[in-house]
């Protein structure tokens, strides 16, 4: 009868320590899986960092493009075709 006592403290003990083994590697994996998200969040945080440099890097060539356009339209200037020679007059200032 001793012996099934024994027997029966074993098999709960072992069951418990499969238990606590399930429970720790459960917790591991959930461990990996939260430092996972935290890598991924810093990405997404560094990308969206990006896109907004980029998207005022953009705005700034724009407003220079535009206010370039509008600077050479207020002043006459224009780009010369291929197939035209431009002359540029040399002043005598003495």
């Amino acid at each position: 009868m001793r012996g099934r006592v024994y027997l029966g403290i074993v098999v709960l003990i072992l069951a418990a320590l499969g238990v606590l083994g399930a429970v720790a590697s459960r917790q591991a994996s959930s461990l990996d899986a939260l430092e996972r998200r935290d890598e991924l969040r810093r990405q997404n945080a560094q990308m969206e960092e990006r896109v907004t440099l980029v998207s005022e890097e953009l705005r700034a060539l724009l407003s220079r493009r535009m206010v370039s356009s509008r600077a050479s339209e207020l002043l006459g200037m224009r780009t010369p075709s291929g197939n035209e020679l431009v002359l540029l007059p040399v002043g005598n200032d003495r």
